[in-house]
């Protein structure tokens, strides 16, 4: 659990409660619960829509950090496009049917992804 809890950013709030967390921090502790299951895949619907852009890009690379270190495969579904940047492939979904599939040859770090 320390490595989790080391990949999601969140080291020094260990022994803190949640009410004592900000919203993104709060998020990098679900996000910490769903990774302590160990599943291969994990979907993240809209992981960054209730936070601003520092909070949310800190989010993003928490996923990203997880995906690297813990294998763990990342299906993240977002309205915002700059978001896409950071995946191996993107799927576009109109009316219920995927209708574009993009391999992403330059995945871009979170930091650097435009916002909205």
């Amino acid at each position: 659990m320390d490595k989790i809890i080391e990949v999601v950013g969140l080291k020094n709030h260990k022994k803190k409660y949640m009410y004592e967390l900000s919203g993104g921090e709060q998020q990098r502790v679900s996000i910490a619960r769903a990774l302590a299951k160990k599943p291969s895949i994990m979907f993240a619907d809209e992981p960054t829509g209730a936070l601003d852009e520092k909070t949310g890009k800190i989010v993003l690379e928490t996923l990203v950090r997880a995906n690297n270190k813990l294998n763990t495969t990342m299906i993240i579904v977002t309205h915002n496009p700059g978001i896409a940047q950071i995946g191996d492939r993107v799927l576009h979904v109109n009316s219920g049917c995927i209708d574009k599939v993009i391999i992403n040859e330059k995945r871009i770090p979170p930091q650097d992804i435009p916002w909205g």
